[in-house]
């Protein structure tokens, strides 16, 4: 087990106890990733996020169609990064990994058991899943768990108006979690 310690929990006296290393990795390269500012296009600057969009080239669309929608492939990145092998589209979803629909129907799929509901509540390294953030649809946006507390959690995403960012979100939008266990 490893300990990690979470200044959000209690002022900092907090130590949480963890039976998967895989998911802390999986935050620390997603705060990583946040931090280097990917983005659209944005202020005049050309986008940066053919790192990110090259990937779903024959699936979905280049960067430029990624367009302002490129929150479910800045995740993807990072769990590739992260040591995970997953393909640009599972067969059992309906759509690829650069979508937030593709990552929802895959953890959802009763053989993998990798969706956890609101009420099992956040870990660290959580692929987390939100309602009505852009579009009012169910989920329309999707991040990763950096640290949380009882009344929010911190995320590293991508399309944070159209920038890569650490965002503090409340918990009324969370649609779920998808907890992918050790790489």
């Amino acid at each position: 087990m490893q300990e990690w310690s979470n200044p959000l929990l209690s002022g900092g006296n907090a130590l949480l106890i963890l039976e998967d290393a895989g998911n802390i990795k999986l935050a620390e390269i997603a705060e990583k990733e946040a931090l280097k500012c990917y983005h659209g296009h944005v202020m005049r600057a050309q986008s940066n996020l053919h790192p990110l969009a090259k990937r779903f080239h024959a699936q979905d669309g280049t960067a430029d169609t990624l367009g302002n929608c490129w929150h479910a492939a800045f995740v993807y990145h990072c769990v590739l990064l992260s040591g995970y092998n997953l393909p640009v589209k599972a067969k059992q979803a309906a759509h690829s990994f650069g979508w937030v629909r593709g990552w929802e129907s895959w953890a959802k799929f009763d053989a993998f058991r990798l969706w956890k509901s609101v009420e099992a509540g956040p870990a660290i390294g959580d692929i987390v899943l939100f309602d009505a953030i852009y579009d009012g649809n169910a989920p329309d946006h999707i991040a990763i768990v950096i640290v949380f507390s009882p009344e929010h959690l911190q995320t590293a995403e991508g399309n944070f108006n159209n920038v890569s960012a650490l965002v503090e979100r409340g918990y009324a939008q969370v649609s779920g979690y998808i907890r992918l266990g050790a790489a």
